[in-house]
């Protein structure tokens, strides 16, 4: 079900005879305890999938979560990335909207953000194709960073490998889960009843909030100014506050 992630190093270490020696032992062994990790990981991804209960479980929760019809369409390979870098490929059931029942016809074009669900990955935190801690990190860093680039090379010196377009598209993935997030949360909020004699009663409360801008570009219409910036050039900005 899984690519076997190659762990070599352990045998023959170097002897430590300056500085740069042990830094590169130090760099060494945080490589080889990552790959560690990773298979420890992919180990207990592979064994959730193999408990039949939990991927039946998984499947009929997607079903009822999805508004429209959807078909089971096997399980198809999926190529995920691990917090140590690791890049391994697994195979995993995928279900898909069956157009045909839900519009009459079938549905040639893709959306975009595909048609289907991978229900057992997204059962235990990983969406697109990444790792619910490798999503922690990537957001992180790209929150800290000044620019994608920036984010990139960061990532790099950690061991994961990732393009600007992907890490682009898991971080505004990220931005929208949390925004709605944040929104069904304030609507719970506002559903509690306010308690008559609490400690506030009768009483004039100013609350400030302390927030900052999320680093997201939205493209503006209107004419582009000079370069800025080796990849970007000045455009219109709207982003919101947290």
């Amino acid at each position: 079900m899984t690519d076997n992630i190659n762990i070599t190093g352990l045998d023959n270490l170097p002897i430590i005879n300056n500085p740069e020696d042990l830094l590169n032992i130090e760099e060494t062994h945080r490589r080889i305890a990552a790959k560690v990790a990773d298979q420890l990981t992919i180990d207990s991804i592979k064994h959730v999938h193999s408990n039949d209960e939990f991927v039946k479980e998984a499947v009929k929760m997607a079903r009822e979560n999805e508004e429209f019809p959807l078909i089971n369409k096997g399980w198809r390979p999926v190529t995920i990335i691990l917090l140590g870098g690791s890049k391994v490929t697994i195979s995993t059931p995928y279900l898909r909207i069956d157009w045909k029942k839900t519009t009459g016809r079938k549905h040639r074009k893709r959306g975009k953000k595909g048609t289907g669900v991978y229900p057992v990955l997204e059962a235990i935190g990983i969406k697109d194709r990444v790792t619910p801690a490798t999503r922690s990190e990537l957001s992180l860093l790209t929150v800290q960073s000044a620019s994608y680039k920036e984010a990139i090379e960061m990532l790099e010196r950690q061991g994961i490998s990732i393009s600007v377009s992907t890490l682009q598209r898991i971080a505004m993935a990220t931005v929208q889960e949390d925004i709605s997030l944040r929104d069904a949360a304030l609507e719970a909020a506002m559903n509690i009843p306010i308690l008559p004699d609490g400690p506030l009663s009768g009483k004039r409360v100013r609350v400030s909030v302390d927030g900052g801008r999320v680093r997201t570009r939205i493209t503006k219409k209107g004419r582009k100014t000079k370069k800025i910036d080796i990849d970007l050039k000045q455009n219109g900005v709207n982003q919101e506050y947290w």
